[in-house]
């Protein structure tokens, strides 16, 4: 009998900036956040398929 295998994953990642003001000019702030979520499912031996939403945000 061949057993299907279900995943479910999660990646959260973002960044992060900030510089000052130089000379005058004003400088900025900045963040990013990202998530990826992942389901996937073996459907017969060395295959695999796979569904995967994600999400982002800005702020500045």
């Amino acid at each position: 009998m061949n057993r299907m295998h279900r995943t479910v994953w999660v990646k959260p990642f973002g960044s992060w900036a900030n510089q000052d003001d130089r000379d005058g000019v004003a400088g900025y702030k900045a963040t990013t956040a990202h998530a990826g979520i992942g389901l996937g499912r073996t459907l017969m031996l060395r295959e695999h398929t796979s569904f995967t939403p994600s999400v982002r945000a800005d702020y500045t």
